[in-house]
Order: C-alpha cells, then sequence, then structure tokens
C-alpha cells in the first residue's frame, strides 16, 4: 500500500455517529481482567518492548498511560495484510471492516507493522513502512501503550 494512501485515510476528519472505539482505543478494563490469566505465547510481538516485564508492569502502561491515546482519526480497527485489496499491485480498498470507528491512529499502524511481521514472517519491512507512513506521524510512546493493551487481546 502506498503511504499517501494510508495518510489520507488516516488523517481525515471524525465521522459523525461513529464508534468512539472500534478495536480501537485499547480497554483498561479489558486489560485489568486479562492480568488475572496468563498472556498467551502468540503475544510475544505485543510484549517484545517489555522485555522481562511482568504481566503487572504490563497492564500499569495502559492503566496509567492509556489517556493518552485520543478517538481522533476513523481507523480500519483489523488492519492486517489480508485485508487489503491490491489491483496490479495498487492499493483498490479495504474489506473486514465490521470493527471500523473512531480511535487513535496508532492501533492501525501497530497493527500494520504487527502484520508485516506474522505474514511475512521477516521485519524487513518495517522501517520501509514507517518511512513510507511518516515516522512524524507516529509516536512511540503510543505504539508502546498499543503494544501493553494488545498484549492482553
Amino acid at each position: 500500500m502506498r503511504g499517501e494512501h494510508w495518510t489520507q485515510w488516516k488523517g481525515g476528519a471524525p465521522v459523525e455517529g461513529s464508534s468512539p472505539h472500534a478495536r480501537g482505543t485499547p480497554s483498561v478494563k479489558r486489560s485489568h481482567e486479562a492480568t488475572q490469566g496468563i498472556i498467551p505465547a502468540c503475544a510475544v510481538f505485543h510484549t517484545d518492548p517489555y522485555g522481562d516485564a511482568s504481566v503487572d508492569e504490563i497492564h500499569a502502561i495502559v492503566r496509567d498511560r492509556g489517556s493518552l491515546l485520543h478517538a481522533d482519526v476513523l481507523i480500519h480497527g483489523d488492519y492486517c495484510l489480508p485485508n487489503v485489496i491490491l489491483d496490479d499491485w495498487r492499493f483498490s480498498g479495504f474489506v473486514d471492516l465490521d470493527c471500523a470507528g473512531m480511535s487513535d491512529r496508532h492501533v492501525d499502524v501497530y497493527w500494520a507493522l504487527w502484520t508485516l511481521r506474522f505474514n511475512l514472517h521477516t521485519d524487513a519491512y518495517l522501517e520501509p513502512f514507517l518511512d513510507t507512513y511518516g515516522r512524524d506521524l507516529v509516536d512511540e510512546e503510543l505504539s508502546r501503550i498499543i503494544a501493553a493493551a494488545e498484549a492482553f487481546g
């Protein structure tokens, strides 16, 4: 997908009547409930930024910093490579929009990075993606909060 399409779509104005929380801004309550169990092994991408941090320490990040996230753009909510339609290798559209709504842009950026690693089995495309998307539009701290929340599903 070309970066200008992505940023045009991400930079849009809020849509009246849309859901304030699609998959979107992570639920602190949901995260807290998950601390009662174990973070699944498939959550490694989500916990990598925290090294050997405990479940409680990762939950505290969401609890203490989750308010920094803003539901101020329209997101896909389930952004991953299988949900992007290409026509002759050019962006054509999206599918699976049931989680779309207003949330923080970092939710979809986070999942874009995840899908590049997961679906292509390499980190080789992470840096080029960030360069194309626009590094000035990505806040590392907010991405870390999303990672912490997603560790709990």
